[in-house]
């Protein structure tokens, strides 16, 4: 049985990586749940409490937040080795490219809950190099909000569209570029 310092979250996907050798999951440290459990039984079964909108999060919101703390490894299971690719952050989701040297992820920077979109999320798209655990920005949350991505099957490229533009752009951090015609001008009138 395979045993990592903290357990695979429940929430992990898993992916095995080319070379068959590794799984790519997601861990999380247990005292986590424990505060997440305590929490959930003193809003459910606790005394009536007063929230304020003032507050950063609604205490419901802020509770299913919690589920995104988590860090990414590469786990061998022939041997129960670890090793760590991302230290513990709010990952929303995560994305491993088809070649297995990287990873996208969509990184939670929400600073405060969202009263037009309830559970709305503010998200950075990262890539991770999955041998030296270096990330780079590939897109604020500020350009992702409202946003849908279209990824390669390899997972090297993503489309999507904008102020009703359609854009492609690389993990390799290069910028994005407009797909989109530009509109044809009327000569005559020039």
């Amino acid at each position: 049985t395979v045993k990592p310092a903290q357990p695979i979250a429940v929430n992990s996907n898993l992916a095995w990586t080319p070379d068959n050798v590794s799984l790519i999951v997601a861990l999380r440290n247990p005292e986590l749940d424990r505060e997440a459990r305590a929490t959930f039984k003193t809003l459910t079964e606790g005394p009536i409490v007063v929230h304020k909108s003032s507050d950063p999060f609604l205490e419901w919101d802020l509770l299913n937040r919690s589920t995104r703390t988590r860090s990414i490894a590469l786990l061998n299971p022939a041997d129960g080795s670890v090793k760590p690719v991302l230290p513990q952050g709010r990952i929303s989701s995560y994305q491993v490219g088809r070649d297995g040297t990287f990873m996208t992820v969509m990184e939670d920077v929400t600073s405060k809950t969202d009263y037009d979109t309830i559970g709305g999320t503010d998200n950075n798209l990262r890539v991770v190099n999955l041998k030296s655990g270096e990330s780079k920005l590939l897109m604020p949350a500020k350009d992702t909000k409202g946003t849908t991505f279209r990824w390669s099957d390899d997972g090297r490229w993503f489309a999507y569209g904008k102020r009703g533009e359609v854009f492609l752009q690389n993990v390799d951090g290069s910028a994005a570029r407009n797909l989109t015609p530009k509109p044809k001008t009327d000569k005559s009138k020039e």
